[in-house]
């Protein structure tokens, strides 16, 4: 029994701290890359700029949206709200606006008082 002992405790790593750390960086790292990635290509992470959405969503709302919701089969929809970049004038800064789809592709739109 006390050979079983003594051999476990002669199997058992010493605490290394350089590697724990080294461990604890690799993780960190990798999530970093994947959350980096999830942002670039699969989620769109926006702040509501403007009060055009108020009373569905307020100026300032923080919302979360999909990149491929139209690259794999479906088309936008009126009443479909979506994230996009919009460039006020050439060399302005773009600027992520969030808006409602009211008007498809051949339709007219009119602005009335």
């Amino acid at each position: 029994m006390r050979e079983k002992k003594e051999t476990l405790q002669e199997q058992e790593e010493p605490f290394d701290l350089k590697k724990e750390i080294f461990e604890w960086v690799k993780i960190i790292i990798a999530a970093a890359a994947i959350a980096f990635c999830l942002n670039t290509f699969i989620i769109a992470n926006s702040t509501v700029p403007s009060g055009s959405m108020e009373t569905t969503i307020m100026t300032g709302d923080r919302i979360i949206g999909s990149r491929l919701a139209y690259k794999f089969g479906g088309d936008p929809e009126r009443g479909d709200i979506v994230i996009f970049d919009h460039k006020t004038g050439p060399g302005d800064k773009e600027t992520r606006l969030v808006k409602r789809i009211i008007g498809l592709p051949g339709e007219t739109v009119e602005i009335r008082d």
